[in-house]
């Protein structure tokens, strides 16, 4: 998230994805492996494979998916794994609202699934007001 520190004024409607991330929407997602490419996921669930991701009437085929996650923090692809899908991995240019990549947090530690959303709401109000704050 990009914001203008000071001014009282936010850039974040003019950053690539800023319609996604407004905290009004929840994006309807589906994500499509073949079998084989789920085969390949669960035998490494850090190397990217294909899959297909649609979001209503939009397809985006051709896309990458792998665990999102470090040492200590991956989940198993079958215990609710974040997931890392990059839409440029096999086609260069490829977007997603503007993104080239996206996250998909599996709120592991949030069984309400709100502190994200909450805490990026205080901070662009914060950095919409004129203080120094940050």
């Amino acid at each position: 998230m990009a914001a203008s520190y000071g001014t009282g004024k936010s850039k974040l409607k003019s950053e690539p994805g800023a319609e996604i991330f407004d905290n009004r929407h929840v994006l309807p997602l589906r994500i499509d492996l073949a079998p084989n490419e789920l085969k390949a996921l669960q035998q490494d669930n850090r190397k990217f494979v294909r899959t297909t991701v649609r979001e209503g009437t939009n397809v985006w085929k051709e896309v990458g998916i792998r665990v999102k996650g470090a040492a200590g923090s991956t989940r198993g692809l079958n215990d609710k794994s974040a997931l890392t899908l990059a839409f440029a991995k096999y086609t260069p240019g490829k977007r997603f609202h503007g993104l080239r990549k996206i996250h998909l947090n599996n709120s592991v530690q949030d069984g309400s699934y709100l502190t994200e959303n909450i805490c990026s709401e205080l901070l662009a109000q914060t950095l919409a007001m004129d203080t120094d704050v940050v």
